[in-house]
């Protein structure tokens, strides 16, 4: 008798995902902290749930700190405002980790 396949979501229900690129405040100590307090102060607990937010990335490039925000597609105008709410900036989406990059 054979084993049944097991075989991951379909490409279809998979969550479509967006790469923010953000400069952060100078005086910024906790990068983490920072970006989910302005989240969950804006869009509250279930849409910090829904738009999964992951930080892919941190660094310094040319003297700014920089992170790589991974988040739900449906969420991408919702985290923009609330991010910008903490003086956080945006200055690129990308649909793709390796082409983020290309804003740094």
């Amino acid at each position: 008798m054979e084993k049944a396949k097991i075989s991951g979501l379909l490409p279809s229900l998979k969550e479509d995902k967006r790469y923010l690129v953000l400069l952060l405040k100078a005086e910024s100590k906790d990068v983490k902290e920072q970006i989910e307090n302005s989240i969950l102060k804006f869009i509250g607990i279930l849409g910090y749930a829904k738009a999964n937010p992951m930080i892919i990335e941190t660094g310094k490039k040319q003297e700014k700190d920089y992170a790589i925000l991974s988040i739900n597609r449906e969420y991408l105008d919702k985290v923009k405002v609330s991010l910008s709410l903490a003086g956080i900036r945006c200055i690129g989406v990308s649909g793709t980790v390796k082409k983020s990059r290309r804003f740094l």
